[in-house]
């Protein structure tokens, strides 16, 4: 379990992560009862209460509670997307029921982009790949959060040379969108070459250690580039956030670094 569990948190709500984890165990258990000397047969009477008892506890049994949390992120997000600003509150389930049992979020407004294509990576600030984890995400719109010092995204052209110049937080991730045929991230002897996401996007993790990270990218693409610029503030909160974590259950409110204020900064050269 202590490598199952983490391992299938990853996975996220696009499969019954229960009924895997079930399965290994059920796997393990039969392993170990086939190492074992056999035992006498238990009486017909016996086994079916067992059983039984087995039944009432899968049926009764909470599926969360405060010391098992649902899998959920709560996200006070700030979006610049080529100079149209909004924010709002942005959940996404993490586990395959989804928002069920939580009317407060299913009051707010599903997220329509396309999980398999690049529309999402340009336009929200999630920090993993959204096809293999994100379904049934929503949104709901709200004053921006106070942020101390946004990030910014400088991007420049001279024919097929951008240069891009990024400033935020320790978590921080790119989203590129173009003909990109290299890159070179100044400071880097040998940067890892650019792979085409299926998706039909560049996605690029960056952190640099302290609370505060510069970078410098040069990349050399034909036509035109989309660029996002995803700054994750994982110890921040907001007024909105807590309010809305107030109106959860318990065992909904988002585990460690399952609440925190994102921003987006998106730009087309």
């Amino acid at each position: 379990l202590t490598i199952a569990v983490p391992l299938l948190g990853r996975v996220g709500s696009r499969f019954p992560l229960d009924a895997a984890l079930g399965a290994v165990v059920g796997l393990l258990t039969g392993l170990v009862a086939l190492l074992l000397p056999r035992l006498p047969k238990p009486r017909r009477r016996e086994s079916a209460a067992f059983l039984g008892a087995l039944l009432l506890g899968a049926v009764f049994c909470p599926d969360f509670t405060p010391d098992r949390p649902k899998r959920l992120t709560i996200q006070h997000i700030s979006r610049d997307l080529h100079g149209q600003k909004d924010a709002g509150l942005w959940v996404l389930p993490m586990d395959g029921q989804r928002l069920a049992h939580l009317p407060r979020l299913q009051r707010m407004t599903p997220v329509a982009c396309d999980k398999s294509g690049p529309e999402c990576y340009l336009e929200w600030p999630w920090f993993f790949p959204f096809s293999d984890i994100v379904r049934g995400d929503v949104f709901e719109a709200a004053a921006p959060p106070n942020i101390a010092t946004p990030a910014t995204l400088a991007a420049t052209r001279d024919g097929d040379a951008v240069a891009l110049r990024l400033e935020g937080p320790s978590h921080l991730h790119l989203a590129i969108r173009g003909d990109v045929r290299g890159w070179e991230f100044e400071g880097v002897e040998s940067a890892p070459k650019p792979r085409l996401r299926a998706e039909g996007v560049y996605f690029v993790q960056l952190t640099c250690g302290r609370p505060r990270c510069n970078f410098e990218l040069r990349l050399t693409a034909r036509g035109p580039v989309d660029v996002t610029l995803a700054a994750h503030h994982m110890e921040a909160t907001s007024r909105d956030l807590e309010a809305l974590r107030l109106q959860l259950p318990a065992w909904a409110v988002g585990a460690e670094w399952g609440s925190f204020v994102s921003e987006l900064v998106a730009r087309r050269v």
